[in-house]
């Protein structure tokens, strides 16, 4: 490279590493915000499976018998009904290993976004991609699970806290910008699934369930969806007893 195109090629990698730190923040909030919402609908899975368990599977069992025997044009379920169900399914299939952790506080947050930008398995070269990938996963366990010592732990390990930084020495200022262009293109790629993901969380049938028993006091109001339960089962029970045709008297 020419001495006199040298001034601009160094204020471009500049302006290259500006926006890699500030993709490198954005990715690590993301990366916290989805595991924070992904743990919350965990522990209210469970929290409901605790409170609704009994009814939702003698409903689910009345449900699947009736469809059985009902032809589906007859099928009368709508789309608020298909919700709760699906809700359901979810909440079984999650509560098993759902944390009973409380909600992440402020070191805990903390500590995650700083092991994010330290090891995000985007953020360094091919070679570094599986060792990266599973420190990435070990810091989303340690958070489920609220453990701050192991998150601690996975700090000191990755060592270096601005590891993404691309540094000068003696590399080519080309081959240091491309490094730079194909990370911000990693991460870009990166923070466009973590939106989608929020996204699907957000909109997930779980959360609307959750956001529905939500009282007046943003404590969580088991009565009513309780109640609902049980009159869905009677429902099923009432359509059942119509659809069985009464024993011959012997």
């Amino acid at each position: 490279m020419s001495d006199e195109l040298r001034p601009v090629a160094d204020l471009e990698f500049e302006q290259r590493q500006t926006l890699l730190a500030l993709l490198v923040d954005v990715v690590a909030e993301l990366e916290v915000e989805a595991e924070t919402l992904r743990g919350e609908l965990h522990g209210f899975a469970a929290e409901m499976w605790a409170e609704l368990g009994d009814l939702i599977i003698t409903r689910d069992e009345l449900r699947d018998a009736l469809a059985a025997i009902t032809e589906p044009e007859d099928r009368t379920d709508g789309e608020f009904e298909q919700v709760h169900a699906d809700a359901s399914r979810e909440a079984r299939a999650a509560s098993s290993d759902a944390p009973a952790a409380s909600a992440p506080d402020a070191e805990l947050k903390e500590l995650y976004r700083r092991v994010a930008r330290a090891v995000h398995p985007d953020l360094g070269d091919d070679s570094e991609r599986e060792e990266r990938t599973n420190a990435m996963a070990a810091a989303s366990s340690a958070f489920e699970r609220r453990d701050v010592d192991a998150l601690a732990r996975l700090l000191q390990g990755a060592n270096d806290t601005s590891g993404w930084r691309v540094d000068g020495g003696s590399t080519p200022l080309h081959d240091r910008l491309a490094v730079l262009n194909q990370r911000i293109r990693a991460l870009r790629t990166a923070q466009m699934r973590l939106i989608d993901e929020l996204h699907d969380l957000r909109g997930s049938d779980l959360a609307q369930l959750a956001n529905e028993v939500i009282g007046d006091d943003d404590q969580r109001n088991w009565s009513e969806a309780r109640q609902r339960l049980d009159a869905e089962i009677l429902d099923f029970k009432a359509r059942l007893a119509g659809r069985i045709p009464p024993r011959p008297v012997v």
